[in-house]
């Protein structure tokens, strides 16, 4: 059990934690998603102001703290055959959260402020989930299909997706 606790402590998390500060903030449930957002933007805003704050994002969930969003996806072939969609682990995180955390981008590019709004579609990829999907190409311009709510999939649109991060 020890060695397993020492070998863990050398694994590449595929981001830089040392200097991250995390915490919790109890889940704001404002009236409208529009003052949600604003919430969240004025939280940014007055975090980024404190002396020493390099940058600031969130996510949900923190990644390895033990808690698990599960999401269908799978590509086109999944909307004639409901057996193809595959589970995988999904993190709703803001614009500027793999920079925060020094995670490198492999290929594409990360979020920006212009698709931080619930009508977005967008999604990060890592390189397992791409290699999976999409074996021996790459999966830039690739349409992936989520069910989000319900059985019906919903199409993320390919100009916007996906991208890789280094997990």
């Amino acid at each position: 059990m020890i060695r397993s606790m020492v070998a863990l402590q050398h694994v590449d998390p595929g981001y830089k934690p040392d200097g991250v500060l995390t915490f919790l903030v109890p889940n704001f449930n404002g009236p409208t998603p529009e003052i949600r957002a604003d919430f969240m933007q004025r939280l940014r805003t007055e975090l980024a102001a404190i002396p020493g704050v390099q940058a600031v994002s969130s996510a949900s969930p923190l990644p390895l703290d033990g808690t698990l969003a599960n999401m269908p996806y799978g590509t086109e072939a999944a909307a004639a055959d409901p057996t193809l969609f595959q589970q995988a682990t999904v993190h709703n995180v803001q614009p500027g959260y793999f920079e925060a955390i020094g995670a490198r981008v492999i290929e594409g590019r990360t979020f920006t402020e212009q698709e931080n709004n619930p009508d977005a579609r967008t999604v990060v990829v890592d390189r397992l989930l791409a290699a999976r999907t999409f074996p021996g190409q790459s999966a830039i311009g690739k349409r992936l299909l989520m069910r989000i709510a319900g059985q019906n999939p919903v199409p993320l649109p390919p100009a916007l997706q996906p991208f890789m991060v280094n997990t």
